[in-house]
């Protein structure tokens, strides 16, 4: 008769891989005791070998073997591969706080690249005010995969002068600093006797980016 008391010990291997290197600590072995008359194979715990979300960032690619059989020789090894998973970040532009979604741009980068640059979006009258969200690294949750870019109105001179039976006094001239778009419709009166206003030019003045307008 089979004697029940004699028995081997056989095994089985899970391990898995991220990007194609070995992740020894959540190496598997399954192990099992049977009479010495029983074949050397084992069935396979399949609820056990996780081939969906393992790892963050991360998606399954596929095992070795193709197929995760039913049975399995002892000793064998299965093997789980993940690679890194492909996600979306968003660049948004903003012009004096405002947002503006016609500027906005999507694009998809590996999980934990590393994003540096974006475009220059930068409209006429406007500079750069800051940047938040660089560099970014690209996480799993897309809602935190966003740079903002910053613009505000560039500043720009615009100058005073006076004239005195036509003719420039230049010590008299005065240079100011305002705004794109900002309009100036003041100006400090140096009238000097003998004289009195004969008109002004260029009132109310657009403050723009061509310097030999904002006169």
């Amino acid at each position: 008769v089979t004697d029940e008391t004699q028995t081997k010990d056989l095994s089985y291997t899970v391990e898995y891989y991220k990007n194609g290197v070995k992740v020894t600590e959540d190496t598997q072995t399954v192990k099992d005791t049977v009479q010495v008359l029983k074949p050397d194979t084992l069935t396979v715990d399949k609820s056990n070998i996780n081939t969906k979300d393992k790892y963050v960032g991360y998606k399954f690619e596929k095992t070795n073997p193709t197929e995760i059989p039913n049975t399995i020789e002892n000793g064998s090894v299965i093997k789980v591969y993940y690679v890194k998973g492909t996600y979306k970040y968003t660049v948004n532009y903003y012009y004096d706080n405002v947002i503006d979604k016609d500027s906005t741009d999507t694009f998809e980068a590996k999980y934990q690249d590393v994003i540096t640059t974006y475009e220059q979006k930068v409209k006429t009258g406007y500079v750069l005010d800051k940047v938040t969200g660089l560099d970014l690294t690209i996480s799993a949750d897309e809602s935190k995969n966003v740079i903002n870019v910053y613009y505000k109105k560039a500043k720009y001179s615009y100058v005073v002068e006076y004239y005195y039976d036509n003719v420039l006094e230049g010590t008299k001239t005065d240079t100011f600093e305002a705004t794109y778009n900002e309009v100036i419709e003041t100006y400090k009166d140096k009238v000097i006797t003998g004289y009195k206003l004969d008109k002004v030019e260029g009132t109310p003045l657009t403050v723009t980016e061509i310097a030999t307008n904002n006169i």
